[in-house]
């Protein structure tokens, strides 16, 4: 016998990921409801691989074989999830009084829906009651009935009433108002909860946050609402990318919520409150005090480092000193200040002082203050920082400089120099004659470069007749002659280029941005079709105009080009109508958060990955391409030069004679290899990068580098 129909409506909210949809919308079938509404977005303009994704998931939710009134809500154009979602939750109250909201990460126990609808009924006509969720955070505190109520509105599997809805204001008006920052006080008695929620109310007023839940809490907070809470957790978030990451609260377990045919249900209508102190606690809990935190909020706020900048004039050969007994947040401060002022940076020596140490890189990482960070993904932020930090922990003082800076002179003995580019050819007569030279390699020797960027002007302008401006011009230095080691990044072409100074170089392999999985859900039968093309500036040594030149007669096959190459003046004026085809995309440099992950636009940057099966960069001089590596580790296969710098062992697809004809020929050739193979050349790929390109490798060769190499 078929199984009566679940009549509360339900709203399944989706967008573009099918395997988390199929899983929860086969839940919602088992119920049968008479009444589903789905809302979907539509894809990203910026995210070439949505418009696939998207019709899949529509795809899924429209096999609905139960007798059902149906009503969808598929957008053609990208809304955004704040805007997407909170016009989806407006039409469902436009046409029902009362439902559950699921989204497409959500997935329920199968009595979630029963408890949902009881409490629905049960509590219809109950202004007090703003909202109910299926999510318990917290299923390790004992509760003796099968629900409670709270002053917390988690929306991982919720439902509410038309009522309560209609009091959402999504611009909080009303916050203006010091009536309702009193009226904060007396619900929440603890500070530290107060301050956090001023600090979120006060981001939707006045900054107009990305958001829409934060202004439905504030609906509930200032009505004076509960939310009633199950006694365990009937929703599992299984998401693992997108805007809503639930951290601890990711892929909890779900139960039962009855232990009988009926629930148990609370004696009075009160907050648990044992319950939401220990939410308050494990969300908002507050740091404790800390010296360092309070002296730096005073001299920000009173601009007491003017004095600090008068301080350290009078004491730069301390400085040493200074940094060892000062705090870390203190330090980043000072750093600010002798940057400006002398262009230098500095690093203690952690435990026993062993001697000084110069590196001649980058200052920037070691200025940022607790809520700054650099958003350009290029690796040597970080490698800069962990040379330095290794050195530290071996018991040196690093003194840092940028590379470009000549006119540093030393003000103590070092026991070793680090340089990336023309230093030590400056530094060298200023130096102890016990002191050791080291030059870090990151790209091919300048003289190398320079001519092999010179030659691809020289054949562009044989082909199209036109003369580009050199973007890459290197320095011509011997500063190679002035070290007494050579290490760094590269494969047997990019050393090749240092072969005149005679001198072995110790091999360190670049480290990556951001890892992930491998992609296993991959369909490389679509993917292969699409090739990514990722790189710094310098459009002509980076091959960028043969690549746009063969693209522009496989209109069959798509390129989508990622960096700030293609932007360059004279390259997007000469190629204007090539760039203008449908099947090349353009995107600009991504930028990485500050937990470290990768976007493109408002897309991430493993999604565009997962939309091509190649990256294809003919460079004609690099180091070791950290985009290529990126790539390789967001699962694409690598179509490159050798002077791409990736390692002979990696086994890479070769562009051994880069020409328009040949990328031609090599992508029609891999547009149409086996999808199967392709995934195993994919995962080969992916799998050597995770074990030679990451940052556990970087620091682990540094480290040899240091003890058994240097030893200094």
């Amino acid at each position: 016998m078929d199984r009566k129909p679940f009549n509360t409506p339900i709203l399944f909210v989706v967008f573009n990921r099918p395997d988390n949809t199929r899983l929860v919308f086969e839940e919602i079938r088992k119920q049968r409801p008479a009444s589903l509404f789905i809302a979907a977005d539509g894809p990203r303009e910026s995210n070439p691989g949505d418009a696939a994704k998207c019709t899949e998931v529509r795809k899924i939710v429209s096999n609905i074989d139960w007798p059902c009134d149906v009503h969808t809500l598929f957008r053609e154009k990208n809304l955004g999830f704040r805007d997407a979602e909170r016009l989806a939750f407006d039409w469902f109250f436009e046409n029902v009084e009362e439902g559950i909201i699921l989204e497409d990460d959500q997935l329920p126990h199968p009595s979630f829906f029963r408890y949902i609808s009881e409490m629905l009924e049960k509590y219809r006509n109950d202004e007090k009651i703003m909202m109910i969720t299926g999510g318990n955070f917290l299923p390790d505190l004992k509760v003796k009935e099968d629900y409670f109520f709270s002053k917390h509105f988690p929306i991982w599997g919720w439902a509410t009433w038309r009522r309560a809805w209609n009091k959402y204001d999504f611009d909080i008006k009303s916050w203006g108002s010091t009536k309702n920052k009193r009226r904060l006080k007396a619900m929440y008695p603890q500070k530290y909860v107060r301050d956090h929620l001023v600090k979120m109310f006060d981001e939707i007023y006045y900054r107009n946050k990305s958001t829409w839940d934060t202004q439905w809490m504030y609906a509930c907070i200032m009505n004076n609402g509960f939310c009633i809470t199950p006694r365990v957790n009937l929703i599992s978030n299984i998401g693992v990318s997108g805007t809503h990451q639930g951290g601890s609260n990711q892929n909890l377990p779900v139960h039962d919520i009855y232990r009988s045919s009926n629930l148990l249900h609370p004696q009075r209508k009160e907050v648990n409150t044992n319950y939401d102190n220990a939410f308050n606690k494990k969300s908002f809990s507050p740091r404790p005090f800390s010296l360092k935190r309070w002296v730096v909020s005073v001299l920000v706020k009173y601009e007491s480092i003017k004095i600090l900048y008068r301080f350290l004039r009078k004491s730069l050969l301390k400085i040493h000193t200074i940094f060892y007994l000062t705090p870390k947040i203190i330090r980043v401060y000072i750093n600010k200040v002798t940057n400006k002022l002398y262009g230098i940076v500095h690093v203690p020596a952690s435990g026993k002082f062993n001697g000084n140490v110069l590196l001649s890189y980058i200052t920037s990482p070691f200025v940022f203050g607790p809520t700054e960070y650099p958003t350009d993904p290029h690796t040597n932020y970080w490698e800069c920082s962990e040379i330095a930090r290794l050195f530290s922990v071996r018991g040196y003082s690093v003194d840092i400089i940028d590379a470009n800076n000549t006119n540093f002179k030393p003000h103590r003995q070092y026991k070793a120099v680090v340089d990336t580019k023309n230093n030590l050819e400056i530094l060298s007569p200023m130096l102890p004659s016990s002191c050791k030279k080291v030059m870090h390699i990151t790209s091919s020797y300048g003289k190398y470069q320079n001519t092999q960027e010179k030659e691809r002007l020289v054949n562009l302008k044989n082909r199209r007749g036109v003369s580009f401006t050199k973007q890459r011009v290197e320095e011509e230095s011997d500063n190679p002659m002035y070290a007494d080691f050579l290490e760094g990044f590269g494969n047997k072409t990019v050393h090749a280029s240092f072969l005149s100074f005679k001198k072995p170089i110790h091999p360190i392999p670049i480290s990556v941005a951001e890892t992930f999985d491998f992609p296993q859900n991959k369909d490389f039968s679509v993917a292969r079709k699409h090739f990514l093309f990722f790189g710094g500036g310098g459009a002509i040594l980076k091959g960028l105009d043969l690549v746009i030149e063969a693209f522009s007669v496989m209109p069959n096959l798509h390129i989508h080009i990622v960096g700030p190459a293609s932007y360059e003046k004279e390259f997007s004026e000469e190629y204007k109508k090539e760039l203008a085809l449908p099947n090349v995309h353009r995107y600009q440099r991504p930028k990485i958060s500050k937990n470290g992950v990768l976007s493109i636009g408002e897309g991430l940057f493993s999604e565009l990955a997962d939309t091509c099966a190649h990256i294809i960069y003919p460079s004609a001089s690099e180091g070791t391409s950290g985009a290529v590596i990126q790539a390789i580790h967001a699962g694409v296969i690598p179509i490159v030069t050798k002077e791409t710098g990736l390692s002979e062992k990696s086994s890479p697809i070769l562009i051994e004679d880069p020409s328009v004809e040949s990328i031609v020929t090599l992508a029609q050739e891999r547009s149409e290899i086996d999808p199967e193979l392709l995934y195993r050349e994919a995962y080969d790929s992916w799998e050597y990068v995770n074990k030679h390109h990451t940052k556990e490798k970087f620091s682990d060769a540094y480290a040899d580098f240091i003890d058994n190499i240097l030893d200094i």
